[in-house]
């Protein structure tokens, strides 16, 4: 058995495994995984499913499913992401029983869930220094835990106050997306008024940041005007081009000083939508710096808290 420091660790082993096409190898590694981290197992029979699907073995992935299912552990499946249509093909009756089901417990989860985050203060914190804020927004189908495993980097902890904001939109067993764009605005400029309230905050340093569609988000929240933000950060940045990215509010974000930060991969599949979006921001006069990982998908670079901290600098000065 293969054994690792911490989850983090062996999150990124397994997403590594996939974008290496390695299925089998990931199949092996993820039951490994599971035996050490049995409470991950939202994010683990889900890649474990998936892996089993790309295989063939389609029964094994419903047995995953079915398993977890019955523990109360339910996982998504946007249309989309069409990679479980074989399940449907090889057994349609057990496959809907399986979507049933999740939409059930997801129906559940949602009529309590609300939107919450978790507050980190630097070290040595006085309510009499400001600080700059890093506002943090999970990826599809993520939750705030996702996003301080991998969010972190020692400027954080020395000189920002951080908040790891969680959405209140249901997807999965403890995650999360934000497909409703008026209610995601909503919640998350509701929390950024409660921290900037409570919390001594610069508000002249405020970073909007976040991974895939939290990163997309962070942009439309900028340019939207929710949040008054000296720029944002977003790490491959996926879903639709944001509706707030007009000529007009683009070049009057450009006049007060905001700036941007784009970080991603040569095999992101959002690419060409993150090229169109700087070479529009630079039309416009709004500086923005796009970085290209080489060898990289759609996940965290290896050296981000790194890139982070000179993101963060670049943005704050």
């Amino acid at each position: 058995m293969k054994i690792f420091n911490d989850y983090k660790d062996a999150e990124i082993a397994a997403v590594n495994l996939y974008y290496e096409g390695k299925n089998k190898e990931a199949i092996e590694l993820l039951k490994d995984i599971w035996a050490q981290y049995p409470h991950m197992e939202h994010e683990i029979a889900w890649s474990l499913a998936l892996h089993y699907t790309l295989t063939g073995a389609f029964d094994l992935a419903l047995e995953t499913f079915e398993d977890s299912l019955g523990r109360g552990v339910f996982f998504p499946f946007p249309p989309a992401f069409d990679v479980w249509k074989p399940l449907g093909e090889h057994a349609p009756a057990r496959f809907d029983k399986i979507l049933e089901r999740t939409a059930l417990l997801r129906e559940q989860a949602q009529s309590g869930a609300q939107a919450c985050y978790h507050l980190e203060l630097p070290f040595g914190y006085s309510p009499y220094n400001k600080y700059p804020l890093l506002v943090v927004l999970h990826g599809w189908a993520g939750d705030m835990s996702f996003s301080k495993r991998h969010w972190q980097a020692p400027v954080l902890e020395s000189n920002f106050i951080t908040i790891y904001v969680q959405s209140s939109q249901v997807v999965m067993s403890k995650g999360y997306g934000w497909d409703n764009m008026p209610q995601a605005k909503r919640e998350i400029g509701e929390i950024y008024k409660e921290v900037s309230g409570k919390y001594s905050v610069d508000e002249d340093k405020v970073v909007l940041a976040g991974f895939s569609q939290g990163g997309m988000l962070a942009l439309d929240l900028l340019f939207g005007g929710i949040i008054p933000a000296r720029g944002f950060l977003a790490l491959c940045p996926g879903d639709e081009k944001p509706g707030a990215l007009t000529r007009e509010r683009v070049m009057k974000l450009s006049e007060q000083g905001a700036h941007g930060v784009i970080l991603s991969g040569e095999r992101d599949s959002f690419l060409p939508l993150q090229k169109e979006i700087t070479a529009l921001l630079e039309k416009w006069n709004f500086p923005v710096k796009l970085t290209i990982n080489p060898d990289m998908a759609h996940w965290f670079p290896r050296d981000f808290e790194d890139q982070l901290e000179k993101a963060l600098a670049h943005l704050i000065g």
